[in-house]
């Protein structure tokens, strides 16, 4: 399962989108569905589907993990209630919280408001308020704070960096010598990913965006997380279908996802392609299905299937504000069949716990409503 930013992989960041509505999804043929659970006498448990509202306060953000919810307020409070029990376990960790990264026993966040890169950390279970200041980096990008196990990460305007929950010491692990970011990193096994910057030349990455499409480039770049090898390019195989031309790359950034063994995206023309992690040549990708719209968003995989937003034009649906997504999802058994099930109408943002999908819809004023859940389309 793909690590990210808070809502996207291990479970999900914040998604915000235009609205949408959408084409069914292809896939590989892989049995993965496990609908319709036995109750251990012959017959099948049935679930109720229906969301529950679990957080009512307006927020900006949210993240989940194995046990916990985590949210920033629109007021900037950051904090965390049990899954289990939302309204009777609420820690807060932070009043002046900007982005925030979750990691394996501690919470990272930086205040808001701040040029230069300070980040706080507080134990999971709570700090009183008294948090840990663990890093000033006057070079530091506030927006690209990201953690994964019991490291926090961030990029200055001169590498990539990462340093142990107890500190960095007298100089920082370097991660990725010469190359930054602009948004948190995405982890899977070993490596940290992240998407090739267009001002990157061919040159160096051998892999720059294709002639003829809107600049993005056709692929990511990783490195493993304690930074023990080179920068290495996985390559998207181009897309000659695509009406810009040849958008090999993926439609937006976060238009990709990593499961143990494969790579997923979506190229300019909608499809979603697959490759092995290892890469694959021009004629290598499996497509998953077309599409008749370009506007996908957001893809997650987990053990049941693939994720994802689709967008439509702005105010195209009366009564309903030009903000959300329509949150979709397909088995890899379906994706194959070209079906897919809308989970959710203008939604703004989605995380995946191990059993239930998290989301927020939009509310009246067209802003990001309180937090809802339901058990994930196979449990």
């Amino acid at each position: 399962m793909i690590k990210g930013p808070p809502v996207q992989h291990s479970h999900a960041l914040l998604v915000v989108l235009a609205l949408a509505l959408g084409a069914a999804c292809g896939g590989r043929s892989v049995n993965v569905d496990r609908a319709n659970p036995s109750d251990g006498t012959g017959g099948t448990t049935s679930v109720d589907r229906s969301p529950n509202t679990i957080l009512t306060e307006r927020i900006n953000q949210f993240w989940v993990d194995d046990t916990r919810l985590y949210w920033q307020t629109q007021e900037g409070s950051l904090q965390s209630c049990l899954q289990s029990d939302c309204s009777h376990s609420t820690i807060s960790y932070g009043t002046t919280a900007g982005t925030f990264a979750v990691g394996r026993n501690d919470v990272y966040w930086v205040p808001r408001g701040l040029s230069q890169l300070l980040i706080y950390t507080c134990p999971k279970a709570g700090c009183s308020g008294n948090p840990t200041t663990v890093l000033h980096d006057p070079n530091g990008v506030p927006q690209t704070l990201s953690a994964d196990g019991d490291y926090f990460y961030w990029s200055s305007a001169f590498d990539i960096y990462r340093c142990p929950v107890s500190g960095c010491g007298p100089t920082p692990e370097v991660v990725a010598s010469g190359h930054t970011i602009g948004a948190p990193l995405t982890f899977e096994g070993d490596n940290a990913y992240w998407p090739i910057p267009e001002t990157l030349a061919e040159a160096e990455t051998g892999a720059a965006g294709a002639a003829g499409n809107s600049g993005e480039p056709d692929g990511v770049l990783y490195a493993p997380k304690n930074g023990s090898a080179p920068v290495k390019v996985l390559r998207f195989p181009a897309d000659k279908e695509s009406a810009t031309g040849a958008n090999g790359g993926f439609s937006s950034y976060h238009s990709y996802a990593f499961d143990s063994q494969r790579v997923y995206w979506f190229d300019g023309s909608g499809r979603i392609l697959s490759c092995p992690l290892e890469g694959c040549s021009e004629t290598g990708a499996v497509q998953l299905g077309s599409s008749s719209t370009n506007s996908r968003f957001m893809l997650s995989v987990d053990n049941a299937g693939l994720y994802w937003f689709e967008m439509m034009p702005f105010n195209n649906v009366a009564g309903i504000c030009g903000n959300g997504g329509s949150l979709r999802f397909c088995t890899l058994d379906q994706c194959a069949a070209g079906e897919a099930t809308v989970l959710a109408d203008a939604v703004f943002a989605y995380a995946l716990s191990d059993r239930d999908v998290y989301f927020t819809k939009q509310a009246d004023d067209c802003n990001q409503g309180p937090i809802q859940r339901m058990p994930k389309p196979t449990q």
